[in-house]
């Protein structure tokens, strides 16, 4: 369900969920840029504002990924037995201070 016929489903609820900045947040999913759902969010007296479009290279995930991906290289686990195993005590090796690095990697820490 989208564009015009989302709306009338979800008119009562597009300013009061918009916090307490009156921002209402909307992905570039094409049913969120149909004029009227503008006009009813503007007409509750929020702003709509489009987060920014995906990007693989701000995305905390994939550092994650790729050195996880990395240690099971290493390990050389060849079964999936082996892999079952392998992972079970690799992902340990990433820690929350990795955690932070990708965070700070894709710029949402400083």
């Amino acid at each position: 369900m989208g564009g015009e016929e989302g709306c009338s489903k979800r008119n009562s609820r597009l300013g009061t969920t918009a916090g307490a900045l009156g921002v209402r947040p909307a992905s570039h999913l094409a049913p969120h840029k149909a004029p009227r759902v503008r006009e009813l969010i503007e007409g509750a007296g929020c702003r709509l504002v489009f987060l920014p479009p995906y990007s693989f290279d701000l995305n905390p995930i994939k550092p994650a990924w790729a050195k996880l991906k990395a240690l099971l290289r290493g390990a050389g686990a060849r079964t999936v037995d082996a892999l079952n195993a392998a992972l079970a005590t690799l992902v340990d090796a990433i820690t929350a201070t990795d955690a932070a690095g990708f965070f700070r990697h894709c710029s949402y820490l400083s």
